[in-house]
């Protein structure tokens, strides 16, 4: 899907433990930061991330995705993670309209896209 002649934009938010906590040993770990930075080269795809300063907020509560997308009559779908099951929304203009916002919240809070090179190698 980064491939494509018009490839898709893709915009993610991590929590700073995703690059912190240390699962599979330090060079799983480094190459799995290796290719987060290579994708956040690509034109169209934009990494933050939330540093442990910012402190508590909504999404530590699980992950979600929100997919958008272009053409007026295809809602958006949002797709949550969870202890106790995954759960998809669709047609659920509320409910999308709850974590757009949690999203652009979490943007503000966490650091700039042309920062990410540096905050996970830091």
């Amino acid at each position: 899907m980064f491939e494509r002649p018009k490839p898709l934009e893709a915009f993610f938010i991590l929590d700073e433990a995703v690059l912190r906590r240390e699962v599979g040993g330090p060079k799983v770990m480094a190459h799995q930061i290796d290719h987060l930075i290579e994708l956040a080269q690509r034109p169209g795809v934009s990494i933050q991330v939330v540093r442990f300063a910012a402190g508590a907020h909504s999404a530590m509560a699980g992950p979600f995705v929100h997919l958008e997308f272009p053409a007026d009559n295809d809602a958006d779908v949002i797709f949550v993670e969870n202890a106790l099951g995954d759960t998809l929304f669709r047609d659920d203009e509320d409910v999308t309209a709850d974590y757009r916002e949690q999203f652009w919240t979490l943007e503000d809070l966490a650091t700039a896209p042309e920062s990410f090179e540096n905050v996970a190698k830091g």
